[in-house]
């Protein structure tokens, strides 16, 4: 049940608002530059931190199947990241805040850990799968 409350939280036309900001942006981008793209991009990239920050603490917790979540959106938190993680680091610094975004963190090292998400999208890297029966 849990991944499926999941799954509906990324289809909320706030999400995907903030998805199509932050996916506009340049990997790395830090907090000087994001800061002059204007408050809506500043919104948007704590709008998409703080729901991967909740999704690493419930997969942490257990509640949220890393497998199903890395299916679901495992690509995408790391594109994510690879966006907003210099951002982040600096916010942790300016603000005296080393927690800020800290599962998401957790979350994009697990990920890479597992070591397999593939650059693939899933009609291709599971096109061999076939039903049992």
């Amino acid at each position: 049940m849990a991944i499926l409350e999941l799954a509906r939280s990324f289809e909320a036309p706030e999400f995907t608002e903030a998805y199509m900001l932050v996916t506009s942006l340049d990997e790395g981008i830090c907090d000087k530059e994001l800061r002059s793209k204007g408050s809506e991009y500043v919104d948007a990239a704590m709008r998409v931190g703080w729901k991967f920050e909740t999704v690493g603490m419930l997969i942490y917790h257990r509640v949220v199947p890393m497998s199903a979540m890395a299916d679901l959106v495992g690509g995408f938190s790391l594109k994510m990241w690879s966006i907003l993680s210099v951002w982040a680091h600096e916010m942790r610094e300016t603000k005296n805040q080393p927690e800020f975004f800290e599962w998401y963190q957790w979350l994009v090292d697990r990920l890479r850990e597992r070591g397999d998400l593939s650059n693939q999208p899933a009609y291709l890297a599971n096109r061999s799968w076939r039903e049992l029966g």
